[in-house]
């Protein structure tokens, strides 16, 4: 582990170079091919223009060259396979005869050994001579002699020869494998790339891709070019305030320390893994490690890693189908406390399927970054155009003549593109006919594996089969009576489902479907013909899963299908409770899916919850259950998205109770219990706050207990040690947000405020801080000079608002905020929240020539909203013609004359002098109501 100066604790241990401990993908037949490999890796960073030779027997010496400042670099690589001085020396004697034999003639290399020509150049001349080996030297004395040794050849070479004069003065150096581990330390990818059992369990080099078959190959560069996009935004104007960053902009937001990851959301095919994979590779050129995170990561891996780097390294992990991740949100609470804790760089990029999303998307510190949004129609064209093209791109690239045809069977998908050039690379023009006149890969797969079972009609089998995927084969031989292995095979042999091969964390070799939206094609042709028996086929689906172990894919399948037409009608709750009833032993290895599972509601989960105890007994130890019910109890608080019933408080109550009897990892359920039931969860969140005062996390039980009007006494002391630690993050500013509204002491703060502002005066999230500053009575002269800047950069943003009302409501200088709120109201006159920066201009005294004519402007649009009394009552009490608000006032009394608000506007309108016979009668209806007020 390192600590917090980034000094590492444990030292990775490095692997010899010896074949066994080696990446078997990146060893050619012979080892010395593959040290010579290495080396330019190796060196890359100081040498980006390194250049290699890998001729075998005709490189002249030189493995490696590189021209730098107009003289030449030259590598010379030797595996050496025994840890003896003589057999290093033996290599450079073999090295040196050569040179030796075909330098001496003055004209050039000895005939037909053109490849010696570099020593013979003045300009540029080789001015510096490496000698890499895989061996170690045992001592200093040792690397000495035979450096010593190579400096002594090229001086006698360049005495007894005038031709190569030039090589004089040669500065030579020396590597054995000790000298080459010390740079490897620098770059630990490298060392995760060719050595596998360094890697932390579930963690693989992004330079190490196993795709293997036919589409994953998509997501290579040297099999199709990515169409990025940032090539068409160069061509595609985004739409008016719209915000689609490229993909170096996506990468840029992963620098600083707020955001932990982003997670890439969007349908099927459409790009997402590619998306991921491209941004992960543009870190790799920057610099970054980057590593994918294979189906398991657990904190042990993580803290592996963690120990296998410096504080100042920048480490990616891609995370392809969070579906498939279990403990996702564990892994991200991991990575956000050693950041916090290690002060690290530890990021990541996922990618999900967009009906998947609203079960992690309450994850801290992470950007949504969607693929399909559903937005304004411009931006829904703009995307709608990026897939068409991509697709185009695909297809053109594979030298098809694209037609109408072409474009309507891929719809718009990626990877539909990338099946059809498949065909059209491997000569299948037949197939590719059919397809484009079929037009629904769904049937036509259906038909082209219906041709290899001559009459037996295997639709069915083969949509219950393909939702079953990855899996594997050891399935078939201990359920026979299936009787499936044929089309486990056909399937195999025309490319339809693909072999991965086992590693350190899979143990077996996994069989998987060449891409899931070509299983999701299947599936939805068969569904689509059978709209009446979908629940039955549903229900014999499971069975088979259930027997076959193979309930996770399948629930992964179903929840890629669930938002389709087909399952409208389906109440997975109903069959999912029926299957556990029948067969818990089964499910239980699924339990933390159905925790987070997008074929149930959330409300729908929570009854879930409510039944089958022994089934769902200790789940609440689970840190991912803990985060789950956090969720939930938020969904709950929040009105609009759950119904409000006993039943459901109940259960989330119940199992709240359980897991506060637990450890918790993370304090998401306790802020979000704390907001739920404060008087059950209390002491707990107390509890917490007070041991873990300095993680960075507690901010959000610190902001929950404050928000709950709960004591600020009891916190004094871990807010100050949290703000002590974390004062310059921009996170802070909800600590300083919800302490000043709750009235905690200004001067606790204050110190706090003034340090953070040096660093966040102009981020858009300094909002709140001056607002909150001013409103709790602050000196206006601490945030004065930030409000300044702050205005210069977001003064038309519509939240600015809020900055003016504060700023003018305190009594702040008016001039500070004019010009900013003339250019506001170029942009936001009619908009909702311009009833802020009216009355508070107004309030302040401000001419009322600035706000006059948009006044009447937003008058015509929100005339009868009930706050507009502010407006009125602001515009009266400042001498405004009363001309310019009557007939809206007579209309708003229409609606709101008993409002008890209605005695603002009578007492504005009576005190400027208005006519009384326009709020006479309304002020009598008023009075039956309110008389006793």
């Amino acid at each position: 582990m390192v600590d917090s100066t980034g000094v590492n604790k444990i030292a990775l241990s490095i692997p010899r170079f010896y074949k066994e401990q080696l990446n078997t993908r990146l060893i050619p037949q012979d080892i010395g091919d593959a040290f010579q490999n290495f080396v330019p890796e190796l060196f890359k960073c100081d040498y980006p223009d390194l250049h290699s030779f890998f001729s075998k027997g005709k490189d002249g010496c030189i493995d490696h060259s590189c021209t730098m400042d107009k003289s030449l670099t030259v590598f010379e690589c030797k595996y050496i396979g025994k840890d003896e001085f003589v057999d290093a020396k033996k290599e450079w004697k073999s090295v040196a005869s050569k040179l030796e034999k075909h330098l001496v003639d003055s004209c050039g290399p000895t005939k037909g050994q053109a490849q010696y020509g570099p020593w013979y150049k003045t300009n540029p001349s080789i001015r510096k001579y490496v000698f890499c080996i895989s061996s170690v030297l045992s001592n200093q004395n040792n690397i000495d002699m035979l450096k010593q040794e190579i400096v002594d050849f090229f001086t006698i070479l360049t005495d007894k020869h005038e031709h190569l004069k030039h090589l004089t003065g040669i500065s030579v150096e020396v590597f054995d494998w000790n000298d080459l581990c010390s740079r490897l330390r620098q770059h630990p990818h490298l060392i995760f790339r060719w050595f596998p059992r360094t890697r932390p369990q579930g963690l693989v080099s992004i330079d190490d891709i196993l795709l293997g078959g036919t589409f994953r190959s998509y997501l290579t560069s040297e099999k199709l070019a990515y169409y990025s996009l940032g090539q068409h935004l160069k061509t595609n104007q985004v739409p008016r305030g719209a915000d689609i960053p490229d993909e170096e902009n996506l990468l840029n937001q992963l620098e600083g320390s707020e955001i932990t990851g982003l997670m890439v959301t969007g349908n099927g095919g459409i790009g997402k893994s590619r998306l991921t994979l491209e941004i992960g590779r543009l870190a790799h050129i920057k610099g970054w490690l980057v590593l994918r995170v294979q189906t398991r990561l657990k904190e042990k891996a993580l803290e592996q890693l963690v120990e296998s780097i410096n504080s100042d390294t920048r480490v990616l992990l891609l995370i392809d189908y969070i579906e498939t991740q279990r403990d996702f949100n564990e892994l991200v609470d991991t990575l956000n406390n050693l950041n916090d804790t290690y002060l690290l760089n530890l990021r990541y990029i996922a990618n999900c399927r967009t009906s998947f999303y609203q079960i992690v998307d309450s994850t801290s510190r992470h950007k949504r970054i969607d693929l399909a949004p559903i937005v304004q129609d411009s931006d829904l064209n703009w995307f709608k155009g990026y897939r068409l093209q991509i697709v185009r791109h695909i297809l053109e690239s594979s030298g098809l003549d694209v037609t109408e045809k072409h474009l309507a069977v891929c719809h718009d998908i990626p990877t539909l593109a990338v099946f059809v050039s498949y065909l059209h690379s491997v000569g299948r023009q037949t197939q590719l006919s059919e397809l484009l006149k079929e037009a629904d890969f769904g049937i036509w797969i259906a038909k082209r594996v219906q041709l290899s079972f001559g009459e037996k009609d295997i639709h069915r089998d083969l949509a219950l089969f393909i939702a079953q995927f990855p899996m594997h084969f050891d399935i078939f031989s201990s359920h026979d009576q299936l009787n499936q292995t044929n089309l486990f095979d056909t399937l195999a042999t025309d490319g339809w489902i693909e072999k991965i091969p086992a590693d350190e964390l899979l143990k077996v070799d996994m069989w998987v479907t060449a891409h899931d939206i070509l299983a999701d094609q299947i599936m939805l042709s068969y569904l689509n013909n059978i709209p009446h028996t979908i629940e039955r086929f549903l229900d014999e689906l499971l069975v088979q899963a259930s027997k076959n172990g193979c309930l996770r894919s399948t629930l992964l399948t179903l929840q890629r299908l669930v938002d389709h037409p087909v399952f409208q009608s389906i109440n997975f709750l109903k069959i999912l409770g029926r299957h556990i009833a029948d067969n818990a032993v089964a499910w239980c290895d699924v339990r933390d899916m159905l925790i987070r599972t997008s074929l149930l509601s959330p409300l729908e989960t929570i009854e879930l919850l409510s039944k089958y105890n022994d089934f769902w007994d200790g789940v609440e130890k689970d840190t991912d259950f803990q985060n789950a019910l956090g969720w939930y109890i938020r969904g709950y608080m929040n009105q609009g998205e759950y119904e409000i019933n006993s039943k459901t408080c109940s259960t989330l109550n119940s199992w709240l109770n359980k897991v506060l009897l637990c450890p918790i990892q993370n304090n998401f359920i306790l802020a979000q219990g704390l907001r739920f039931n404060p008087d059950v969860v209390r002491k707990s969140a107390l509890e917490w706050i007070c041991l873990n005062s300095i993680l960075f996390q507690t901010h959000y039980l610190l902001v929950a207990w404050i928000e709950c009007k709960l004591p600020l006494d009891d916190i004094i002391i871990p807010v100050q040690q949290w703000i002590g630690k974390f004062k310059n993050i921009s996170h802070m500013s909800f600590v300083f947000d919800a302490w000043l509204k709750a009235g905690g002491e200004k001067m606790l703060v204050q110190d706090s405020i003034i340090s953070w502002l040096e660093v966040h005066k102009t981020n858009v999230e300094a909002q709140f801080v001056y607002q909150a500053w001013l409103n709790a009575g602050g000196e206006k002269e601490l945030v004065q000079d930030s409000i300044t800047d702050w205005l210069k950069v977001h003064k038309t943003n519509v939240e600015a608002c809020f900055v003016f009302k504060a700023w003018l409501d305190t009594g702040g200088e008016k001039k500070l905020v004019q010009d900013a709120i003339k250019s506001w109201l170029e942009v936001h006159k009619i908009h909702i929240e311009a009833s802020f920066v009216y009355p508070a201009w107004l309030d302040a005294d401000g001419k009322k020539e600035l706000v006059q004519d948009s006044i009447t402007d937003w008058l015509k649009e929100h005339k009868t909203n009930v706050e507009t009394h502010f407006v009125f009552k602001a515009w009266l009490d400042a001498d405004g013609k009363k001309e310019l608000v009557q007939d809206s006032i007579i209309d708003w009394l229409k609606e709101h004359k008993t409002n008890v608000e209605a005695q603002f506007v009578y007492r504005a309108w009576l005190k400027a002098g208005g006519g009384k016979k326009i709020v006479q009668d309304s002020i009598t209806d008023w009075l039956k109501e309110h008389k006793t007020n």
